[in-house]
């Protein structure tokens, strides 16, 4: 595709930026604009331009009858020097990432689940994939809206067979199935000039066994291949209600994992959540792969891009679900959450135990902030009920296991040096490993066809 110009606006001015960046990726997929003006503070008479944090900007690109992008600025940097001041600009899939609800949906489809979540937060829909699929019971507490989006999609892709995605359409937000064609070609000696490749085993799913919710085993699904070749990687899944146990069983099995990043010519269609050709003999890549991640750079007229590519397409997890049922054992009961991706089984106990995830909520005792006062500082726990916790007359706080590790206990370790672990009493797996977020600072598939909208570029409308 031919460099096509950008123009980027504000309050109906045409911005001169000096250099722009256009970035996203396929997973928590708020598109990020991210751009440089010249900057001069002892100059009088230099442009300055008033350009306040929630004020909206548009990216616009020659031929095309709509923006690519309408976001607000979220964020600014000036400094006393002449040189240049940053701005970034995020599009309104943020407010859905930064705001938490609490729902109990009964009989209820995705794309109604969506425009309830979205209307509660002045966001409006269109284009919602169509499922058509009532979900018989779903629960969330404290959990990001785009997470329920996500989850409630995910929750009937046994079914359908698909993967979703959820974008924005201007200051709308769709639902599209995911991997769709954007309809760009990428040459190695033409529009490619770099690439590179790896494969690895390490979201390898092999086995998967299938337990009702009394916790005995009913079934299991598994790949023989991978296990002679790889050894056995398991896991359990509980089976849910109204849900094809086991093809949400068979839909865990994960092979090798295989990615490649590559460095070209810019083509605006080429946006996360698509898919696009490649020939690179030289690499061994050639056909169709699923773009990860895009960043998209124009400086002095000219515009790069840095795609991450997946072999296979996949669908992030979405929001952590919550039901409890409880059963009787002699003289004590137990309660078994349900997550996403199916609840790893445990034994009867004092306390129900809760599978853990980056995501997942967690509570620890205030004096965690300050230095452990008692053994329950060092531990961080499921919910308020463990035995452990429940007695602690400090107050409980409440966040995510990730900032617990990463953010409030700064690399794992308090204050004093101790390590901070999961309690055993109600986690029913281990610490997790910190996951690094990819940088989101990285024509229009988007968008599905409609009278007046120029669908040869832009390959959100098909």
């Amino acid at each position: 595709m031919e460099f096509v110009k950008p123009s980027l606006k504000w309050k109906k001015k045409i911005v001169p930026f000096s250099s722009l960046t256009w970035s996203g990726t396929d997973t928590q997929a708020s598109r990020i604009v991210e751009f440089d003006l010249p900057w001069n503070p002892f100059d009088k008479d230099f442009p300055k331009w008033k350009i306040a944090k929630g004020d909206v900007v548009e990216l616009w690109f020659e031929g095309s009858d709509h923006a690519w992008f309408v976001g607000v600025i979220t964020a600014r940097e000036k400094t006393d020097a002449i040189g240049t001041a940053h701005f970034v600009a995020r599009d309104y899939m943020h407010y859905l990432l930064r705001s938490t609800g609490t729902y109990i949906f009964k009989k209820t489809t995705p794309e109604a689940i969506t425009k309830k979540v979205c209307g509660d937060v002045g966001i409006k829909t269109q284009n919602l994939f169509k499922t058509g699929i009532n979900i018989k019971k779903m629960i969330f507490e404290g959990a990001t809206l785009y997470d329920i989006i996500v989850k409630a999609y995910r929750k009937v892709k046994a079914e359908t067979k698909k993967n979703y995605l959820p974008v924005m359409l201007g200051n709308k937000v769709t639902v599209l199935e995911k991997g769709n064609a954007s309809g760009v070609e990428l040459t190695q000696g033409v529009n490619i000039t770099s690439a590179t490749y790896s494969d690895n085993t390490d979201n390898m799913v092999d086995l998967v066994k299938i337990y009702n919710s009394k916790h005995k085993k009913t079934g299991e699904v598994k790949n023989d291949k991978n296990i002679s070749s790889y050894g056995v990687y398991m896991q359990a899944y509980q089976k849910e209600d109204g849900v094809n146990a086991k093809k949400a069983a068979k839909a865990m099995l994960q092979g090798t994992t295989r990615e490649a990043s590559i460095e070209a010519l810019g083509d605006i269609r080429a946006m996360s959540g698509f898919s696009l050709q490649i020939k690179d003999p030289a690499t061994g890549m050639t056909g169709k792969f699923f773009i990860t991640s895009d960043t998209h750079t124009f400086e002095n007229n000219t515009h790069m891009m840095s795609l991450d590519l997946a072999w296979k397409d996949t669908m992030e997890e979405g929001a952590e679900t919550w039901k409890k049922e409880t059963t009787t054992t002699s003289s004590t009961s137990t309660v078994s959450y349900g997550g996403y991706g199916g609840t790893v089984v445990t034994p009867a106990t004092k306390t129900p135990k809760k599978p853990q995830t980056n995501k997942t909520y967690g509570y620890y005792v205030d004096g965690l902030r300050t230095g452990p006062q008692t053994c329950n500082a060092t531990t961080y726990h499921s919910h308020t009920g463990c035995v452990l916790l429940k007695n602690e007359k400090k107050k409980n706080s409440q966040s995510t296991v990730h900032k617990m590790l990463v953010l409030n206990l700064r690399k794992k370790k308090d204050i004093q040096g101790r390590n901070i672990k999961p309690c055993a009493a109600c986690w029913s797996n281990g610490q997790p490993n910190i996951v690094k977020k990819k940088s989101l600072a990285q024509t229009d598939p988007r968008y599905q066809a409609k009278p007046g909208i120029n669908t040869k570029t832009d390959p959100r409308y098909r």
